[in-house]
């Protein structure tokens, strides 16, 4: 069911989230770039591991990933899969937890990185910056919540 219901909203993230990401880069694209490591990811290439400290977030520039849920028994439940402009990683790095889940490449591509350590030289080197960006992430974080409830709703 989460796959016949995502698929249909495939390829990207929620369209306000791709104009928020949009708007942010195109506003202060050069000064954001300054505290983004850009990386290449192969095909299966894990981003993050379910359990493994959260120190950074990323921004998917190109390709698609799939963010996947390890059950005590060793199955995998597929969550949800993302492409270009969305972010992973920002729950267990907002909330200092372990990483909820994992996050592999099913495709090569890009991603951009942000470290806690940039973070917090965004915060005091530019706190304008800095707002937009936890203001962008908070959106962000509201929209999945109000996609879940629309999910879970839809299944009464």
């Amino acid at each position: 069911l989460i796959q016949y219901t995502e698929t249909r909203a495939l390829p990207g993230p929620p369209a306000h989230s791709a104009t928020e990401m949009s708007r942010l880069l195109a506003d202060n694209g050069q000064a954001l770039l300054t505290y983004l490591e850009r990386r290449e990811v192969a095909t299966g290439q894990t981003l993050i591991r379910q359990g493994e400290p959260s120190n950074g977030l990323y921004f998917i520039a190109t390709g698609r990933v799939t963010v996947w849920l390890a059950g005590d028994d060793g199955s995998q439940l597929r969550l949800r899969t993302m492409a270009s402009g969305a972010v992973v990683g920002e729950v267990g790095w907002y909330l200092g937890q372990p990483a909820s889940a994992s996050v592999v490449a099913d495709e090569a591509g890009a991603v951009y990185y942000l470290s806690a350590t940039n973070l917090k030289r965004m915060e005091q080197e530019t706190p304008d910056l800095a707002i937009k960006f936890h203001t962008f992430i908070v959106r962000l974080l509201s929209e999945r919540m109000a996609k879940m409830n629309d999910m879970v709703q839809g299944l009464q």
